[in-house]
């Protein structure tokens, strides 16, 4: 049992390097080679005969069991310093201890007999890490590209301090690792080369700018934010009633070619301004998912076009969305927004972007330079032309909710987009609310309270607990 519990743990441990490292290779758009190219000069000879080879190849196919066969084919592999008698079934740790135990390069650092399930032994393990780097500091000094595929989860590391050095973004294992050359080169083009010309256009111009005031970013802004998918180009907003074209905007001066060239941007929505005749387009990449969203004040009477700045998409675990412009308040100074959520993982369900807005005279950006609207609940209700708002929130007079998930509805609030006020309106012990409806003609919300239960977020019909009530809007 233990002998199998090690097994386990290794092939666990390669999974996840693995899609960590395949997923990073398709995001990049980079092939993934699918085998390593030992270099010759420092591996040993055969350590097996061929009368070796076929007694002991006889012997793993002999075993019955699967993960005691795998074992056994991969310690043949390692011992006659063959990578081709690696089994599939962790074929790259396989790989990786073959060339460890039959190199010639860091000899002077001793390491135990290696075997497939050679993670059982951690001081063994540290010796093979101290080898590990040792050979991989010979791979950088000698800029040998081919040496740093041979060291399994440091292979890229090494090949992108190889590149880096020799600002050669072709020797790049990485989009990041060619991203950084393309700024220290001042070169969009590389940068095109890798992505999407639209991330390019959006992004490399402020990272640029970033780095020439000596500002460090997060490895992050090197990548291109994750599209959201069942949202791609052409598709129609659903329930809005300002996508592009529509009866608001002309599509007089469209496409500013220094901004948003139409070869890579499609426009999206036209959202009227109240006090002028000016327009919030949103334009969004040209791709089969959404994941970038490019904001622009156009104004018909001087007929310039002004940058108000990028929105991109938001991921966790199993989740993903991006907040899309719905509206723009009565001061004209605030933008709501709405998520376009996409399609979840298994418990990405419970995450709901909701509503967001952003105000206009102060806007904020996140560590990469993108806009960052503020949330303000999964379900808003608007009234006054979008200049105030009703929402629902869990507060302390129930119990917290289990996170991730939904929230105990147990307050009623309102914001004031254009004071920026925000306060309780509704909120008593171990209640729960429903918002019915907003009756702005009456000047007041309808709505019904029952009492709190653990996982009940809503009023179930029957309940006795149920009131309904109404307040004025403030």
């Amino acid at each position: 049992m233990k002998k199998v519990i090690s097994i386990l743990i290794v092939i666990i441990i390669v999974i996840l390097v693995l899609f960590r490292y395949i997923y990073n290779r398709k995001l990049q758009n980079i092939p993934n080679k699918e085998s390593i190219t030992p270099a010759s000069p420092v591996l040993t000879k055969k350590a097996l005969t061929p009368e070796q080879i076929s007694q002991r190849k006889s012997e793993c196919q002999n075993i019955k069991d699967y993960v005691d066969r795998t074992e056994c084919y991969a310690n043949l592999a390692i011992d006659a310093n063959d990578p081709s008698l690696c089994p599939e079934f962790g074929l790259y740790i396989c790989r990786y201890f073959t060339f460890m135990k039959n190199t010639n390069l860091c000899s002077d650092i001793p390491t135990e007999k290696i075997t497939f399930k050679y993670l059982d032994n951690d001081a063994a393990l540290k010796s093979l890490k101290k080898k590990q780097e040792c050979i991989k500091k010979i791979a950088i000094d000698t800029k040998n590209i081919e040496l740093c595929e041979n060291l399994f989860d440091q292979a890229s590391d090494c090949q992108e301090a190889i590149a880096l050095e020799l600002n050669d973004p072709s020797k790049c294992p990485t989009g990041t690792c060619a991203m950084k050359i393309a700024l220290n080169k001042k070169d969009i083009n590389i940068c095109k080369s890798k992505y999407g010309s639209a991330w390019c256009i959006i992004e490399f111009p402020k990272l640029l700018e970033g780095i020439s005031r000596g500002q460090e970013y997060d490895q992050s802004c090197y990548l291109p934010p994750i599209g959201i998918e069942d949202f791609s180009y052409g598709e129609k907003m659903e329930n809005i009633q300002y996508s592009y074209p529509n009866a608001y905007d002309a599509g007089e001066n469209d496409y500013p070619i220094e901004l948003v060239p139409e070869s890579d941007f499609y426009h999206l929505l036209s959202i009227p301004f109240n006090n002028s005749k000016d327009l919030l387009r949103v334009y969004a990449e040209r791709s089969e998912s959404i994941a970038l969203l490019r904001l622009i004040k156009y104004s018909p009477l001087s007929k310039t076009s002004e940058l108000l700045g990028d929105i991109r998409s938001e991921t966790g675990g199993n989740w993903g969305g991006i907040y899309i412009p719905i509206a723009i308040s009565k001061d004209d100074k605030h933008i709501i927004f709405k998520a376009k959520m996409g399609s979840p993982g298994a418990g990405g369900g419970s995450v709901d972007m909701g509503y967001a807005f952003l105000s206009l005279p102060s806007k904020e950006y996140d560590e990469c330079g993108y806009l960052t609207p503020k949330k303000i609940a999964e379900q808003v209700y608007f009234y006054d032309n979008f200049s105030k708002g009703l929402f629902l929130s869990e507060e302390k007079n129930v119990p917290a909710s289990i996170k991730p998930g939904p929230s105990y509805n147990s307050a009623i609030k309102f914001i004031n987009f254009t004071t920026g006020e925000i306060k309780t309106l509704f909120q008593e012990p171990n209640t729960i609310y429903e918002i019915i409806n907003l009756d702005e003609k009456l000047g007041v919300v309808n709505f019904k309270s029952c009492q709190w239960q653990e996982f009940r977020f809503s009023c179930p019909a029957g309940d006795p607990s149920i009131k309904n009530k109404s307040i004025n809007l403030p």
